[in-house]
Parts: structure tokens; C-alpha cells; sequence
């Protein structure tokens, strides 16, 4: 895999994280796909690989499915196209039903067995290489109270970026 191509790409991305046009895409452990829109993530590299890195709440389903499953899938949409589908994954939990048979979400499956939207514009396929909870000790109290009044810190999962996959080719 060209890591130099998916750097190109970075700003696409991390533009399209920071406006919530991405899906986190992951089976559970009945191999039931599940999408979950994500606004916290990024491009990076460490140990020199390409990763993503995305940071999940225990309490959200996504959760359990990779803990139990550390390949996932980072589903790029880079117009407003496709805002009903990453609302409904945004906001619908598949603890209370089932979002993508509810609502006909497509998906297909990668080599790994995750799924992935097939209009994403840009896909990354991701298996964990680390990962690890934020310290609620050394968060700024501002965002700390901004964001954790409830005390559900995320967790950080690094994926090593296995696939790119880009509608431009």
C-alpha cells in the first residue's frame, strides 16, 4: 500500500471527520455490521505506518465490536449526500435496534469481513495496533467539563491502515 497516497489525502479526511461525515464500520460478534458516525479522529503516522485514529466511548456499541474485533473500517463521505445516513449512525444506537436493516443502510464486506459503505467517496481498511483510554487526570479541566461531566472518557484505537480505497482511483 502507497502510504504517500493516503497522506495526500489527509486533509480530505480530517475535513470530513471535523463535519461528521464518516463512519466507523464494524461487525458484532454475530458478524452483524454496524455503522457508527464519528466527529474525534485522524490521519497519523507512528511507528512508521499510515494509521487512523479514532476515539470511541465505552458505553457506544462500536465499542464492544472492536474490542472484540480490532479490524474496522473508515468511511469517508466528502459531500452532503449521504446526511441522512450519517445522522441516523450518529444518533441511533444499535443497542436500541438494528439502524441498518431499520433503514436499508447498503454496506458490502472487505476481505476482513468488515463493513463498508459502497458510495463512501474514500475507504480505509484498519486493523488496531493500539490502543488505549484517556487519562481523565490530564485533561484540561474546560474540556473535561465540556465533554465528560459524565465521566465516559474515550478511548483511543490506532488502526493500521491495511487498505485505501478512493472513488478517483
Amino acid at each position: 500500500m502507497e502510504s504517500n497516497l493516503i497522506f495526500s489525502e489527509s486533509q480530505k479526511i480530517n475535513e470530513s471527520v471535523r463535519n461528521g461525515k464518516v463512519l466507523i464500520g464494524s461487525i458484532n460478534e454475530d458478524n452483524k455490521p454496524n455503522f457508527m458516525t464519528i466527529g474525534w479522529g485522524m490521519i497519523g503516522n507512528i511507528w512508521y505506518m499510515p494509521v487512523f485514529i479514532t476515539y470511541i466511548r465505552p458505553s457506544r456499541y462500536t465499542y464492544k465490536n472492536i474490542m472484540n474485533n480490532p479490524n474496522f473500517t473508515v468511511n469517508v463521505f466528502l459531500d452532503d449526500l449521504h446526511q441522512n445516513i450519517l445522522d441516523k449512525c450518529g444518533s441511533i444506537s444499535f443497542y436500541k435496534k438494528n439502524k441498518i436493516q431499520e433503514f436499508d443502510i447498503e454496506y458490502e464486506f472487505n476481505s476482513n469481513k468488515i463493513p463498508y459503505h459502497p458510495d463512501s467517496d474514500i475507504i480505509l481498511d484498519c486493523r488496531v495496533v493500539y490502543k488505549e483510554d484517556l487519562n481523565k487526570y490530564e485533561i484540561n479541566k474546560e474540556v473535561k467539563n465540556k465533554y465528560y461531566s459524565n465521566n465516559d472518557y474515550h478511548k483511543a484505537f490506532y488502526g493500521k491502515i491495511l487498505e485505501y480505497r478512493s472513488k478517483n482511483g
